[in-house]
């Protein structure tokens, strides 16, 4: 049985006899023989080819490369059909592998040369397969847009081994860094801090009328008992109430001049008769 390989146009013969007798070769048919193929257990078709008449009694075909090749196959029967005029039908068998013996021997072949010419001793100075290097790499760098690295590196004098930094480890700061945190803040920096705080606003601007709304706000408005403003004004009120004095009686007011705080009853002789009432 033959071999063949897949995917490939190999020349296949067959032998045609007399019908008559079913052994005498029969000449003489040309390329009126008629080829069916079967592949792979598939139903037979007829060859794409035509058939050629070799000599006695002995045909050919040659096989187109779709004939020998079956999807997803690699190894698999062909079966050859032919038929003539007054002649015995015949039959050849033969498979189809992905690879035939002869193929693998001429690749183990190149396989073997190809290891034969790997080098089992160190090249040396003198070795011609050297000559496949180009000694002139520098010519091999770009022409612009480079730029070659230093000949020499000086590293210093100790170059220490540093652990990797971790949660937790001391930090020393730089001197721009002492530098800038002790320096005094910016007007700006100061905006942005009370303006966080407190509002928006230019405050550093309106300093001077912060500090003077506090002292213009009116004494009635520190009413909370406990507060330096309301002590403050408990302590005025005590140095300059205002005494309104008739013929009749003296009434003293607080330091807004709005609220009596006690009124005293003149006699006639102009001394007191009663006491003062005051309030707080």
């Amino acid at each position: 049985m033959r071999v063949i390989e897949q995917q490939t146009t190999p020349t296949l013969l067959f032998l045609l006899v007399a019908s008559t007798d079913h052994f005498t070769p029969l000449t003489g048919l040309g390329s009126a023989p008629v080829v069916t193929l079967s592949k792979n257990g598939g139903a037979f078709a007829a060859a794409t080819n035509t058939v050629s008449e070799v000599g006695n009694g002995w045909y050919k075909i040659i096989l187109t490369a779709a004939e020998t090749y079956s999807v997803g196959v690699t190894g698999w029967d062909l079966a050859l059909h032919a038929t003539g005029a007054g002649a015995d039908p015949t039959d050849r068998l033969v498979v189809v592998e992905l690879a035939t013996v002869s193929n693998i021997d001429t690749e183990v072949d190149a396989i073997q040369t190809a290891l034969a010419a790997v080098p089992t001793t160190p090249l040396l100075a003198a070795d011609t397969r050297l000559n496949n290097l180009d000694a002139a790499v520098s010519s091999r760098l770009p022409t612009s847009g480079y730029t070659a690295p230093p000949g020499t590196v000086t590293l210093a004098a100790s170059q220490p081994n540093y652990a990797p930094a971790k949660t937790g480890d001391a930090m020393n700061l730089t001197a721009a860094y002492d530098a800038a945190k002790t320096a005094a803040p910016t007007t700006a920096q100061i905006d942005t801090a009370l303006t966080a705080a407190h509002g928006s606003g230019s405050w550093v601007a309106d300093s001077a009328n912060i500090a003077g709304a506090v002292w213009d706000t009116a004494a009635t408005v520190h009413a909370i008992n406990g507060s330096f403003g309301y002590y403050l004004k408990r302590i005025f009120g005590w140095m300059f109430w205002r005494k309104d004095v008739t013929t009749s009686q003296i009434k003293t007011y607080d330091t807004d001049n709005t609220t009596v705080l006690g009124t005293q009853t003149l006699t006639g002789d102009g001394t007191t008769t009663s006491s003062v009432s005051k309030s707080v």
